[in-house]
């Protein structure tokens, strides 16, 4: 709904026997950012107190506004002596998220990159240096690399070393003291940003834990120069992002010292830093859109990725940060709910289910699997985003009727059960005002679906041709290449398949069988 979060919690343990705990929440829409170094955190007092007295573990925070990002304080008091948790002093670790939503407008400002092309390159400044199969980690630039593997299932990514020249060149014999003190960057802008926007990426980290990592920095007004915001941003013009991610935040802080000697040049600071497999970050940007509380002037915006090491080891060779699926959308309704996909879907005995597209536009697809003796079948539409409303479902054309409607496997699904429906003839299912948690909706579509009991070859004739077929693969069990010939579904071919088509040989559709680009039918001779 985009309006809501759920906040939860451990409860609170006590050594009194008689304690009687209860929860009070606190919540704030901003917070200072500090230098980055430690966690975002307020001081809970009665004007930020939102809850009181709650009993149980989680709360559900409603009416909000989606894409802000809400500040957390859960602190835990004992009725029956008055007292709060930690010493009575009271919990001041935050928790933050942002209410989102699904479904994003047609135009995002930041379209969604996944390095598999060369032309990612130049939609970075400076651009992303092309590294193939070689992610090299004696240059300390950011980088294209096509490597299968390394934490990510698609080969095309964006690579940021953990620079360490003595592992590019020798890595059998490198030891302490084979990398290099690095601060690189590459950046994406100007954005022009909304208050909906939201960025989001994959990402896999292998680095030396709190020695080597990198942040993610935002800049209002101008290009990131060399330099700037270093060590700290100055929370007027350049920030750190990590106050704003909501999900696959920092996980480690670039604290590591020698002989006491701070050795990043971002010194302490949060980051992606250490050993992460494979997750996903969103990133809320309302706060920096025109308007925003760091863009009230409306300016455009650059987003820095930023890569740094100290002059010790690396984890290894090919180890740094990884990133794909770069995106930034503007969440919110797009006007029109987009149908993708009917199938007519049947269960083959134990062979399983399998599912007859039926194209929405060009030569239909033609439905020749048995409907039982009720000549029951299956239509099954979805959607390009969870379906939360559906006005009317019915038979606009032919003979059947709808006997069920119902949620799917996933929401997008909605499931369209038929029952009486007539062979040899097109019905044409009409679904009317389908809308989207988002509030798009289309407002009617009408989809088609031949039938003929026994046309294994879909050419609107049951013949010599659909017998030889079913004789081919007599003996089989139904899969994903041949069901359509499992003429009644029993999940094996056989003479029980041959004997039920020959017996309809002869039967025709009377009408040729195109559809319109709206869905709508056109008899063909």
């Amino acid at each position: 709904m985009g309006n809501r979060l759920i906040v939860s919690w451990s409860p609170a343990t006590s050594v009194s026997p008689t304690a009687n705990i209860v929860y009070d929440i606190y919540r704030v829409a901003h917070i200072d950012h500090g230098t980055g170094q430690n966690e975002p955190t307020f001081t809970p007092s009665n004007s930020n107190r939102i809850a009181q007295g709650v009993t149980g573990t989680s709360f559900t925070d409603t009416g909000l506004t989606l894409n802000q990002v809400y500040y957390y304080i859960v602190q835990a008091q004992d009725l029956d002596n008055g007292k709060i948790d930690t010493n009575n002093t009271g919990n001041r670790i935050a928790r933050w998220s942002a209410p989102t939503i699904t479904c994003v407008t047609g135009t995002p400002p930041f379209a969604l990159e996944t390095f598999e092309a060369a032309s990612a390159n130049t939609r970075f400044a400076p651009p992303l240096t092309e590294a193939g199969t070689n992610p090299n980690q004696a240059s300390p630039t950011v980088q294209r690399i096509t490597v299968a593997g390394l934490g990510h299932p698609s080969v095309g990514k964006m690579y940021l070393p953990n620079y360490s020249p003595c592992h590019e060149v020798n890595p059998s014999t490198c030891q302490l003291g084979g990398g290099a003190q690095s601060d690189f960057y590459s950046q994406i802008g100007p954005l022009a940003l909304s208050p909906t926007s939201i960025m989001e990426f994959d990402q896999t980290i292998n680095s030396e834990d709190r020695f080597d990592g990198g942040v993610l920095e935002i800049k209002v007004g101008s290009p990131f120069i060399d330099g700037e915001a270093t060590p700290f941003p100055d929370n007027v013009v350049t920030f750190d992002l990590g106050d704003y991610m909501i999900e696959g935040g920092y996980n480690s802080a670039l604290d590591g010292t020698l002989n006491g000697v701070p050795l990043s040049a971002l010194l302490g600071r949060r980051s992606f830093s250490g050993n992460k497999p494979l997750h996903h970050v969103r990133v809320s940007l309302r706060s920096f859109a025109p308007g925003g509380v760091h863009n009230p002037s409306g300016l455009p915006v650059y987003i820095r990725f930023r890569e740094t090491s100290d002059a010790a080891t690396s984890p290894g060779v090919d180890s740094g940060r990884f990133v794909d699926n770069l995106v930034i959308n503007n969440m919110g309704a797009s006007g029109t709910l987009q149908l993708e996909q009917v199938v007519s879907r049947k269960t083959h005995g134990a062979a399983g289910t399998f599912d007859l597209p039926l194209p929405l536009t060009g030569t239909r697809a033609i439905e020749c699997r048995t409907g039982g003796e009720n000549g029951d079948h299956t239509m099954v539409f979805r959607f390009g985003a969870p379906v939360a409303n559906v006005g009317s479902v019915s038979v606009t054309q032919g003979t059947g009727t709808v006997s069920s409607v119902s949620e799917g496997e996933t929401s997008q699904e909605l499931v369209v059960n038929l029952t009486r429906v007539g062979d040899a003839q097109t019905i044409v299912v009409t679904v009317g005002n389908v809308t989207d948690a988002c509030g798009n909706n289309v407002s009617s579509i009408s989809v088609p679906m031949d039938v003929l009991l026994g046309d294994t070859t879909n050419n609107g004739a049951v013949n010599a041709s659909d017998v030889g077929q079913a004789k081919a693969e007599s003996g089989q069990t139904a899969t994903a290449s041949n069901f359509r010939v499992d003429v009644n579904v029993s999940g094996a071919i056989n003479a029980t398949d041959v004997s039920l088509i020959k017996s309809r040989s002869g039967t025709s559709l009377q009408n040729g069988r195109e559809t319109e680009p709206d869905g709508s039918t056109v008899n063909r001779r």
